[in-house]
């Protein structure tokens, strides 16, 4: 007779949350993309009416890591370079935050990748 063997325990599927019902932070993108990690990336916002108030400037001033007056200085000017040679994903998080305030900020790519 065979000897009684317990089933060797089945680990669970990894489950993939929709992007609808989860948000923007729902996939890791360092696992999709293997240039993710490369540095490079920057964050631009270009000036226009929602880019007032003081949340603006509160994120403004915590994504650069400088004073909240010197934050709204800069959000006089028409174009602000927000982050320079940072990766994708540091770059989409902070665009992320300006989102979550309203404003659109764009992530440019490094020269490198443009064809």
């Amino acid at each position: 007779p065979r000897p009684s063997v317990p089933p060797a325990p089945v680990a669970a599927a990894p489950t993939t949350p929709s992007p609808r019902a989860a948000g923007p932070d729902a996939y890791d993108l360092t696992e999709v993309d293997p240039l993710s990690g490369s540095k490079g990336f920057g964050l631009i916002l270009v000036g226009g009416a929602s880019m007032k108030g003081p949340k603006v400037v509160a994120v403004l001033s915590e994504v650069m890591g400088c004073a909240e007056s010197i934050a709204q200085g800069l959000l006089k000017k028409r174009v602000i370079h927000v982050l320079n040679d940072v990766t994708e994903a540091e770059a989409k998080a902070a665009a992320r935050k300006f989102a979550a305030v309203g404003v659109v900020a764009k992530v440019s790519e490094p020269k490198y990748f443009k064809r």
